[in-house]
């Protein structure tokens, strides 16, 4: 990650969290679907595990994060969709079974076992987790926790030899959109990353929002636990301009795979500025010579996942693997 970069996350998140200095992986449980599963192809293994993060600075801790993976039981693994938004419940069963018939493994965690998202109110900073205690002097928000969250399900999966060659791919909705694209820039692991409605922080432009979008200094006042100190700052002035936009963090992530999903009708999320965006990453792609790998699906209807944009998310995966990357 380029000085730029750091720089922005810096501004706009708080920062990073430490690294661990150890990965431990435990398995919990693991179930095979039966020939008569009436949901699951026969043979799909699901399994929970628990991986533990120690930290031995400023005192020895563990920090816990439980995910669960679900992989095709013939076949080899093509790819592994990693989606924070295990608090969200959006993916439907026959969605997850989608993904198994094209030989995609499904990693979900929750994001907010890292770091919590209570309803917002104004100067909740909701830092009584551990991973804020791990590191007192940090400045990161939620957004940044869950993003790294992310990062070290990936590293763990790469260190798995049965999944050390497939494809990691990251996707999220609305404020886990924003942590998946966040994670994108910070993770080498990751291959390929999709958002859908991640609006402002996330796929939205930082200065351009259409009718009804969210700005950037709306965000900060109402979630302030998400972002750092020095965007709640800027934040008092309705009428700040940020020295970047959003393609300038995202640009971190080329030349890997983009998917953007969004709602025409979701304004909150900014189908304008995050049009705007797409187009500013695909000029970036094109000048350093890669090939389009940054993609726009729209759809009508409200802001949640639904299973339109869950099969553009494996359309998009497949023509990836296809093209190489």
């Amino acid at each position: 990650m380029d000085h730029r970069a750091v720089e922005i996350i810096d501004v706009l998140f708080g920062g990073l969290p430490p690294s661990p200095h150890r990965r431990t992986l435990h398995c919990h449980h693991e179930h095979v679907a039966p020939q008569q599963s009436a949901i699951l192809p026969p043979g799909t293994r699901t399994t929970s595990f628990r991986l533990e993060m120690g930290f031995t600075v400023p005192s020895a801790q563990i920090l816990p994060l439980n995910f669960t993976l679900t992989a095709p039981g013939n076949g080899p693994t093509h790819a592994v969709i990693v989606s924070g938004d295990g608090c969200w419940l959006n993916v439907s069963d026959g969605m997850l079974v989608e993904m198994l018939n094209h030989g995609f493994a499904f990693a979900l965690f929750n994001r907010t076992e890292i770091a919590p998202d209570a309803p917002p109110s104004p100067d909740d900073l909701q830092r009584d987790a551990q991973i804020y205690k791990i590191s007192p002097e940090s400045t990161f928000g939620a957004i940044s926790a869950w993003a790294w969250g992310y990062a070290h399900i990936a590293a763990t999966l790469r260190e798995m030899p049965e999944f050390a060659k497939s494809p990691i791919a990251f996707t999220g909705h609305s404020r886990g959109g924003k942590a998946a694209l966040i994670a994108a820039v910070i993770s080498e692991n990751c291959d390929f990353v999709h958002a859908n409605n991640a609006g402002v922080l996330g796929s939205g432009s930082l200065r351009e929002y259409g009718r009804g979008g969210e700005t950037w200094q709306a965000l900060a006042m109402q979630f302030p636990h998400w972002v750092g100190p020095r965007l709640r700052g800027l934040a008092v002035d309705k009428k700040a301009v940020l020295p970047f936009e959003q393609d300038d963090l995202l640009a971190e992530i080329a030349p890997r795979s983009i998917l953007i999903t969004q709602s025409a009708d979701d304004l909150w999320a900014n189908p304008q500025g995050t049009r705007l965006i797409v187009e500013n990453l695909r000029r970036r792609y094109e000048k350093a010579g890669f090939a389009p790998k940054v993609e726009l699906v729209t759809r009508a209807g409200a802001h949640p996942t639904t299973d339109v944009d869950w099969k553009a998310l494996i359309a998009a995966l497949q023509r990836s693997l296809k093209s190489g990357g």
